[in-house]
Formats: C-alpha cells, sequence, structure tokens
C-alpha cells in the first residue's frame, strides 16, 4: 500500500477516526457551531486538535473494508 504522509494504512485509519470524532465534535458543540466561526477555522482547529490526539491513542489494526471502518467512525 502506497504510504499516505509517512502513514502506514493502521495508522491513516486511526488519524481518520480520531479527526471524524474531534470535528464532530468541534462542529456540534454550541460555541464552535456559531455562525461567526469560519467552517474553514472549524476544520483547522480540529485537524489540529488530530494530529495532537493522535499521539494519544492506540493504534487499530487496519479494517478489511469500507463497511468495518464505517462500524468504527460509529462506534
Amino acid at each position: 500500500m502506497v504510504d499516505i504522509f509517512g502513514l502506514s494504512a493502521s495508522q491513516f485509519e486511526t488519524f481518520l477516526l480520531v479527526f471524524v470524532r474531534v470535528s464532530a465534535m468541534l462542529f456540534l458543540f454550541p460555541v464552535f457551531s456559531a455562525p461567526q466561526i469560519p467552517i474553514l477555522a472549524r476544520f483547522g482547529l480540529s485537524a489540529l486538535l488530530s494530529v495532537v490526539l493522535f499521539h494519544l491513542v492506540p493504534i487499530v489494526p487496519a479494517s478489511s473494508g469500507l463497511y468495518e471502518l464505517g462500524l468504527g467512525v460509529i462506534c
């Protein structure tokens, strides 16, 4: 598999899961969901927090398909 930003497939999936969860919280949290805060700023803050939190969570094994990755996002 091709390295994406120097990450293995399982590391990239872990980062993706962290990013989805952090961005969902930031987009739904009342302070950050105010219309005065630009979407790009929310996206950048969620990406920055995801990079920081990525190093704190254990790496999940790579999923075998999109269905398993979707379940990981939901759970």
